[in-house]
């Protein structure tokens, strides 16, 4: 495999360093120039460099692989809200993201019983609480009867990846696409319980739970973004929509 290069050295290893352009540092240190949020261009670089720094090891020519996510999302924000001043951004945003898509999901197991161990691992005490809060909605007058969960991006890669390698998914195909797409800001799983008057109540799909998965703003920002500099949020994608209620059950207790 060819050897990966510096990203501030040409791309041949005779070749001197690139020198910074005639009037490059007035440029960065001019302050009327103004990025989203007030940025300078002198903090924009800042926070490159040393993102750049943690990325790249000089002295052992190696890269630390745990920063791709965090160039991803600076590459991102950048591509949204500071691309009528910085150039280039396209190609650099595609490369970071297709880089992203294969390391990331490969930090929450890289094989499916390596998935689902991390999963249930990262997840068990929310699917347990989550379902404590449903049993609730079958009370005569329950004191609530929705509940939001906050949580990080780990919680969220856990969570889909548990959902999908368990039965829960009424259609394969539909899972291994859900399975494949990026997740982002905005991410959401859904849950609802619902009940169904008509059917005994002995029926198993008289308490059912629909379960629903919404990858977040994954949308590209060079096509998508709105005059606001926002990303619509992408609705969520049905996985099972009757998913009896012993057998939710038995999911978060970890039988199927």
């Amino acid at each position: 495999m060819p050897k990966l290069t510096p990203l501030e050295m040409k791309q041949t290893d005779d070749e001197e360093p690139t020198q910074p352009t005639e009037g490059y540092e007035d440029f960065v240190q001019d302050e009327t120039i103004r990025l989203y949020e007030d940025e300078t261009l002198e903090e924009l670089q800042g926070r490159w460099l040393n993102l750049f720094e943690d990325f790249y090891d000089q002295k052992t020519d190696t890269f630390n692989t745990t920063k791709i996510p965090d160039i991803y999302d600076n590459i991102k924000y950048d591509s949204l809200h500071n691309r009528d001043i910085l150039t280039g951004l396209r190609k650099i945003y595609i490369a970071a993201k297709n880089v992203a898509n294969f390391v990331i999901p490969q930090e929450y197991g890289v094989f499916q019983t390596e998935k689902l161990m991390i999963g249930r691992a990262v997840v068990q005490p929310l699917l347990v609480h989550i379902f404590e809060n449903l049993k609730r909605g079958m009370e005569k007058d329950p004191s609530h009867r929705a509940t939001l969960y906050f949580s990080s991006e780990s919680h969220l890669h856990s969570l889909r990846n548990v959902i999908l390698l368990s039965d829960i998914p009424h259609n394969r195909t539909v899972a291994t696409t859900l399975e494949a797409m990026e997740i982002n800001y905005m991410a959401h799983c859904v849950f609802r319980l619902f009940l169904d008057p008509t059917r005994a109540p002995n029926d198993p799909l008289r308490y059912y739970i629909d379960v629903q998965f919404a990858p977040g703003a994954t949308l590209d920002p060079f096509i998508f973004m709105g005059k606001d500099h926002l990303l619509p949020v992408s609705r969520p994608i049905p996985i099972n929509g009757r998913v009896p209620l012993e057998k939710f059950k038995e999911f978060v207790e970890g039988k199927v």
